[in-house]
């Protein structure tokens, strides 16, 4: 999968820029100069004074700025490293054997703001939570199957009935075109698979962890 997003440029209220050099992976959107008829998803280049970042714009969330990068445009190699360092990060916790399920990427921490990833055996579960950041469901499974070749499900589950109603749900297969689709009997959410060996059974584990069932159109 080739990922090399296109940017627009926008200016960040020079009043915040000790809070972004300090780190901070957030702007919210009444800082932001030029960014009025971007649409959500947008990668753009967002300068301060001399500080130059690199995030995804939001339309709608009152953060309007994701900072992903403070030394160019993420690429797919970018996110594969991103994903491989927190895999690396949880390696004490495998090589314990005291458990299968962990939490593999916890969002900013793991420099991936909007994006967390459960694992659960052989399985992992992408949760989103805005909207913007949805675009990358497909680079990050893609970078999950590469750091850990033995997975064999990337789920991604939708945070809220909103999202779920605003957007169609998609899958991300690699290349067989199966679809399907995870409805949680217990919460107000759904699954969609995104990378599943489409030839082999789905483990009734993930189904049980889930409390989901898995309808196929």
């Amino acid at each position: 999968m080739h990922y090399m997003p296109s940017l627009a440029d926008i200016t960040i209220d020079p009043s915040i820029r000790t809070r972004l050099q300090q780190g901070h992976p957030w702007v919210y959107r009444n800082h932001l100069i030029g960014a009025e008829r971007l649409p959500s998803g947008q990668w753009v280049r967002a300068r301060c004074g001399g500080l130059t970042v690199y995030g995804l714009y939001d339309a709608h969330s009152p953060i309007g700025l994701r900072i992903f990068s403070r030394n160019g445009p993420p690429d797919q190699a970018w996110f594969r490293d991103r994903v491989w360092e927190a895999w690396e990060l949880r390696a004490p916790l495998r090589a314990s054997g005291q458990t299968t399920a962990y939490r593999w990427i916890y969002g900013e921490g793991d420099g991936l703001p909007g994006i967390v990833v459960d694992r659960y055996g052989d399985y992992a579960v992408i949760q989103i939570y805005a909207e913007s950041v949805q675009t990358l469901a497909p680079v990050i499974a893609s970078a999950l199957r590469a750091a850990d070749p033995d997975l064999r499900g990337v789920v991604q589950a939708r945070a809220s009935m909103t999202m779920m109603k605003a957007k169609r749900s998609r899958c991300y297969c690699g290349g067989n075109g199966r679809r399907a689709i995870w409805w949680c009997k217990r919460m107000a959410s759904c699954f969609t698979l995104i990378c599943s060996m489409a030839k082999r059974p789905v483990s009734s584990s993930i189904s049980a962890i889930t409390g989901a069932w898995l309808r196929h159109w």
